[in-house]
């Protein structure tokens, strides 16, 4: 009944979608199930190839699924024929890259195996490979089909942080004090003698100029000169300020990366900030960082080592070092970065696509019949029962899920996330992963969600809830948990109204002194004002909350408005323990900090808060 009463207001308020002009799209391209891109890098001008953590794979793995029983790889390789338009799994080069990295035979993969970091070539038949995975590295001599291990000197573990290549040379260094060299583009490598760092001091960044002159930045903020290839280093005089730390006064600054652009004008990044120097290292000057902003700027810069930069900026004559993993040149003037899953890709400094690694479509185009819009980027598209997901405004479209009947009147976002489908039917399905998989909806407070979604104002909205504002008489019972791996407290709260009379009892534990209300009077406005901040902290729109926590909030709400008691209605919501300085403690007075914005909300945490509120006697 209060399903269909409130989609049928909805009906009566809806407005006509997006005014656009809907766009034709190919529903043969789909998005490959990625966790996450791990590297990217570019053979030859049309052959892409990216190195990726397929969501199953990472599951099965993360679970412990044996080997014999279904194969599960620690990454998987993928290429491009038309330069990162499309993607297809390259099977057999997978199988042989996999077994060149995990060479034993294990029942059961560790989810943590070895990871490939680096991927760079030297030519279109000449590859190399570096990550972690038992102290060597990958080469590949014939484009890639097959791969062979170089093995490097000392044998240990050794995790690579930073490949460099200028002047026919090749250093790496990283997890260990050493730093290797090759000369002959990865065939074989030495390790050079006069190491600086050491097992406290680790290297974290290279930056050379060309095939002697180099910098080295080290893990606790060294930085070191060389001028014969790396076989000595110098000390350069640095005194970088403290890392602010509200928990750490005088934190020393960790350096991060070092990009050495000439003798004299180089960048360090730092835990304090970035820094530049234009006198070749005597002074350093603050330097703001790049801010997500600026990737609309993103672009090449030639380096007289013969190699590229990515650098930041919106003029070319002062560039800065963006100084990311992620970045790769893919052209001479193509940068391709990634974020996560996705690959934002830039042409002459102006981004001009977003996109999950894709399959080839069909080459058939199909009208849209609809066009939501997420965010200023992110776009949802839908075509019968078809939803699409676009991540430039439109420019690039792809499949994602199906939702159960069809034709749909409408797609709604809502503010937690939630994209809520409506079908001419009039049934309401609805999805946590941007239309991926779908569920029917039965539930008030979905149609409730869904109606505001659309514009609907709250007020003009019923709900069962409604009845604890007007009825003479009420029940309500409130169970607000905290748990994490275990249960760590359970509190309650009761309020009965009667037409002469109102009473509140419960019970908040907090640490060894629980607030305990066996049955406190209240006047009848009192009990008001209680039951109107639990229906408001119920019905309110949630966000989502940007943030993880193991602490789980968990409330239960349950209520009669009649006066025999009957006709009991529930209600429960979970929310992750990071809101903003959710209250834990009363009676010591703390709180729990979350790492939620401000504005974020999640109900659960809103009746938590109402009910401790209610039994301190503090609603007003």
């Amino acid at each position: 009944m209060w399903t269909g009463a409130l989609l049928g207001l909805l009906m009566a308020s809806t407005v006509s979608a997006e005014e656009m002009p809907l766009p034709s799209v190919d529903l043969g391209i789909r998005e490959v199930d990625a966790r996450e891109i791990s590297v990217i890098s570019r053979r030859t001008e049309e052959d892409w190839w990216a190195l990726v953590v397929l969501r199953a794979d990472f599951e099965k793995r993360r679970d412990g699924v044996p080997r014999d029983e279904e194969r599960t790889f620690p990454f998987r390789i993928y290429r491009s024929a038309d330069a990162g338009i499309s993607w297809r799994e390259d099977a057999a080069v997978t199988e042989a890259v996999v077994e060149a990295v995990e060479p034993h035979s294990h029942s059961v993969r560790s989810w943590h195996g070895g990871t490939v970091d680096f991927l760079v070539w030297y030519t279109p038949e000449v590859g190399l490979m570096a990550g972690v995975f038992d102290a060597g590295v990958l080469r590949t001599i014939d484009g890639g089909r097959t791969w062979s291990r170089i093995a490097l000197a000392r044998g240990d573990a050794f995790r690579v942080y930073e490949l460099e290549r200028a002047g026919g040379r090749t250093w790496m260094c990283g997890s260990t004090d050493s730093i290797y060299r090759s000369d002959d583009t990865g065939a074989t490598w030495r390790e050079l003698p006069g190491t600086p760092f050491n097992s406290d001091d680790r290297c974290v960044g290279l930056s050379f100029l060309d095939a002697k002159r180099g910098w080295a930045a080290g893990m606790k903020g060294s930085l070191w000169a060389t001028e014969d290839g790396g076989a000595t280093w110098s000390r350069m005089p640095t005194a970088w300020p403290p890392t602010p730390d509200p928990f750490w006064p005088q934190r020393p600054t960790d350096l991060e990366d070092v990009a050495l652009f000439t003798p004299k004008v180089a960048w360090v990044q730092s835990s304090a900030g970035r820094f530049q120097t234009t006198d070749g290292g005597k002074t350093w000057h603050p330097r703001m960082p790049a801010t997500e902003d600026s990737e609309e700027v993103l672009r090449v810069t030639p380096r007289a080592s013969g190699q590229s930069w990515v650098t930041v900026g919106t003029t070319e004559e002062s560039p800065m070092p963006s100084l990311s993993d992620q970045d790769a040149v893919m052209g001479a003037d193509t940068v391709v970065t990634i974020h996560g899953d996705l690959l934002h890709t830039f042409v002459a400094g102006r981004r001009v696509r977003v996109t999950p690694l894709t399959t080839p479509g069909s080459g058939v185009l199909t009208p849209l019949d609809g066009v939501l819009t997420l965010e200023r980027e992110r776009w949802v598209g839908w075509t019968g029962a078809k939803v699409l997901l676009s991540h430039d405004q439109g420019l690039s479209w792809f499949t994602v899920g199906l939702v159960p009947e069809a034709p749909l009147r409408t797609l709604v976002f809502a503010k937690d996330g939630r994209l809520f489908a409506q079908a001419q039917s009039e049934n309401l399905f609805v999805s946590w992963n941007l239309g991926r998989t779908w569920n029917r909806s039965t539930t008030w407070l979905d149609a409730h969600d869904f109606a505001v979604a659309t514009g609907v104002p709250p007020e003009r909205l019923e709900t069962p809830l409604q009845c604890l504002l007007i009825a003479p008489e009420a029940e309500v019972t409130v169970r607000f948990d905290i748990s994490d791996c275990w249960p760590r407290s359970k509190n309650h709260l009761a309020l009965n109204l009667a037409n002469d009379h109102a009473t509140l009892s419960g019970r908040y534990e907090a640490h060894q002194n629980p607030l305990e209300v066996h049955s406190r009077k209240l006047t009848r406005e009192a009990a008001r004002r209680i039951l109107r901040g639990l229906v408001s902290a119920a019905t309110q729109q949630e966000t989502q909350l940007r943030c993880e926590s193991i602490m789980k909030y968990t409330t239960l709400i349950e209520w009669s408005c009649s006066p025999d008691g009957t006709d009991r209605r529930t209600l429960e919501f979970i929310a992750s323990g990071c809101g903003v300085l959710t209250p834990a403690d009363i009676m010591g007075g703390g709180t729990m900090s979350g790492g939620a914005e401000p504005t974020d909300y999640a109900r659960a945490l809103g009746v938590y808060d109402l009910a401790v509120r209610a039994l301190e006697g503090t609603v007003r």
